[in-house]
């Protein structure tokens, strides 16, 4: 069924029945919004479609060098508008920045160019030292955004594991999980055959 039709039958916008789905967490298939964006784009009438370039297009320049087929000028001109050697862009952090990084869900410094590390292990190495391997820095409210010294303490992997098993939770939730897991699964086995 389509969204127009959804929106017919309950007689509001499509924007609501999109802004209702968004709401509830549904979402298109990964594959379906792939063709459906592909088909808008193949639209002769697309806005931009006569300056899009065609599969197989060459372009007029290729296999030729600068002084070819611009003038002195022009390639003078255009060195103004270059990237400089050592250019960096308008969002380069500096060293001892902190950032949020919310595929990971933690905070993170900036060591020197190219070098981050996690702003709580680097919290807690400042005030107490190396961390011994075999041991982690826990949240001790379980906040990830809560990054203070005091919020902090460290813990070895049998005592992670302890917190984090599914043991400490009352028996839906254990159920829920395992439900979970079990559709996972299935979707997973379903996908590969």
């Amino acid at each position: 069924m389509i969204s127009q039709d959804i929106a017919d039958k309950f007689g509001c916008s499509l924007y609501s029945i999109y802004n209702k789905a968004y709401s509830l967490g549904l979402e298109k298939d990964k594959e379906f919004m792939a063709n459906h964006f592909k088909g808008k784009a193949m639209d002769p009438n697309h806005g931009g479609r006569k300056y899009h370039f065609e599969k197989g297009h060459e372009p007029f320049n290729k296999g030729m060098k600068l002084d070819e087929y611009m003038s002195p000028e022009a390639i003078e001109k255009s060195k103004a508008t270059r990237f400089q050697s050592g250019h960096k862009p308008h969002n380069t952090g500096r060293d001892g920045e902190v950032r949020w990084r919310p595929n990971c869900g933690y905070y993170y410094i900036r060591i020197k160019e190219g070098h981050w590390m996690e702003y709580h292990r680097y919290l807690w190495e400042q005030k107490n030292g190396p961390i011994p391997k075999g041991y982690n820095i826990f949240f001790k409210d379980g906040n990830r955004r809560n990054c203070t010294i005091e919020n902090l303490e460290c813990i070895s992997n049998a005592e992670l594991a302890r917190r984090n098993t599914i043991h400490n939770y009352p028996s839906e939730v254990k159920d829920l999980f395992r439900l979970r897991s079990s559709l996972s699964k299935a979707i997973k086995k379903s996908e590969n055959i």
